[in-house]
């Protein structure tokens, strides 16, 4: 029965500490960035990091179609093992691609 309580505890301080993150992570990403320090960014900021999420979302949203129409017309696979993690695989996609797109519309509108 302890260990039950412990596995279960520890589960569920996993989960709480997830959602603490999550809630830093959303609130710096969207480009807001006035939970805790009571300042709000400057309209260009918010608009980069707001294209840069749009973008992202169509990056995966490109890669789920193609891995649809791959699998529809029995193309095979792209690989030659399958992923272990393709949640990990779409996770990493899309941060890479958010940072790349960051970086691209910082360079596309500066002043």
């Amino acid at each position: 029965m302890a260990e039950f309580i412990s596995s279960a505890l520890l589960e569920w301080s996993v989960y709480a500490f997830l959602g603490i993150i999550m809630f830093f992570v959303i609130d710096w990403v969207t480009g807001d960035g006035s939970v805790f320090s009571g300042r709000n960014q400057d309209e260009r900021t918010q608009m980069i990091k707001k294209k840069s999420i749009v973008s992202s979302w169509l990056v995966l949203l490109l890669l789920f179609v193609s891995n649809f129409a791959r699998h529809a017309f029995h193309l095979g696979p792209i690989l030659d093992k399958p992923l272990r993690n393709p949640e990990g695989f779409y996770l990493a996609a899309a941060l890479l691609s958010y940072f790349i797109f960051y970086a691209y519309n910082s360079w596309k509108m500066k002043a």
